[in-house]
């Protein structure tokens, strides 16, 4: 879901294409592959995806956007990070379907 929802943002929205990314998180891995990725900065907890588009007359600095399937649990250290993220700004959401996530994209860039 989560490619075809990005797929999605970038044929809809060519102009901010650049802006929309993946934050490299995948956990299942070795030991030391998970060490050498903490190294480099990579965070537990940390959402899939991320709009550097900020909407700050609305209090937001940026969208932070966490996928999971229908009965998908958010992690201990996701509920921590999202909380801490909204502390400093961000908006914050967990999008469980296709349309969830294009009505969260449309009213959050209708914003003004």
């Amino acid at each position: 879901m989560q490619s075809r929802c990005v797929v999605w943002f970038k044929n809809n929205f060519r102009d901010l294409r650049n802006l929309y990314y993946c934050n490299k998180n995948d956990g299942n891995k070795h030991k030391i592959a998970g060490s050498l990725d903490m190294a480099m900065g990579i965070t537990p907890g940390i959402p899939d995806t991320f709009l550097a588009v900020p909407r700050p007359e609305h209090g937001y600095w940026g969208l932070y956007i966490e996928f999971k399937t229908l009965t998908g649990k958010e992690s201990p250290a996701q509920k921590i990070v999202a909380a801490q993220l909204r502390e400093q700004g961000y908006r914050v959401e967990v999008v469980r379907t296709e349309e969830q996530f294009r009505q969260l994209i449309e009213g959050y860039l209708s914003l003004q």
